[in-house]
């Protein structure tokens, strides 16, 4: 919960974006692994898989490739931003704010399914996550009003 709780600090202060991103990924990948031993799909096993169907890749029709290689493919797209920053591999050019909230909410993710072996209380910091989206539309009313 640790790098979690810190990773939505740092978030939330908008003052260490890299930061962020780093102890975001850190925190998916770790309640993750948690996910995995208890033989359930990671969110971001989830988020790749349904990728793949919306764009009709499945394991009869990889449209000339191999699954494993168009899941490879998939895989290495949602975490260029995370390893582009963690690996110092060329500029980081996407928006590092949006590469973190996919981060955190996959670990978030994670974490609700680990909710329903482990009990583990969702903190404020969760919870004012998850609802950034229901305040950013309340200020934008506020402004028009």
């Amino acid at each position: 919960m640790e790098l979690l709780n810190d990773a939505l600090l740092k978030y939330h202060a908008n003052t260490t974006p890299y930061s962020a991103l780093h102890l975001a990924a850190a925190a998916e990948e770790l309640f993750g692994a948690y996910v995995k031993a208890k033989k359930e799909s990671t969110s971001f096993e989830d988020t790749k898989e349904s990728l793949l169907g919306i764009l009709g890749y499945n394991a009869q029709n990889s449209h000339g490739k191999t699954y494993k290689q168009v899941s490879k493919a998939f895989s290495d797209h949602l975490n260029h931003e995370k390893n582009n920053v963690k690996h110092g591999h060329g500029i980081f050019e996407a928006d590092i704010h949006n590469a973190t909230e996919d981060s955190l909410d996959r670990a978030i993710e994670n974490l609700y399914k680990l909710k329903q072996h482990y009990a583990i209380e969702e903190s404020d910091l969760i919870k004012a996550f998850k609802n950034r989206h229901y305040l950013d539309i309340i200020l934008e009313e506020e402004k028009v009003t």
